[in-house]
């Protein structure tokens, strides 16, 4: 293919001036009935304040799935490396 074959292809698909080219569907249409739907469920919904992620470490996720501390001791169970 030679390159003005090429591009008399490739500007077909290029619209013309002012052509519109986007359409609005589902809950951004102007005339859905879904509408009021999206204004009293989803944006209050989106407005709610998220409670902040509850921070995850190694030595938590350690215990929550062996079960053990590894922190405490293997003879005495004591933990001489916590925080309390």
């Amino acid at each position: 293919m030679k390159s003005d074959e090429f591009i008399t292809l490739f500007a077909s698909h290029v619209p013309e001036k002012w052509f519109h080219m986007i359409r609005y569907y589902g809950f951004l249409s102007p005339s859905a009935r879904m509408r009021k739907m999206l204004t009293e469920v989803v944006y209050p919904l989106a407005q709610q304040d998220k409670k902040p992620a509850k921070k995850i470490t190694w030595r938590n996720m350690y215990q929550h799935v062996f079960k053990v501390d590894p922190l405490a001791c293997l003879l005495c169970g004591k933990n001489y490396f916590s925080q309390e």
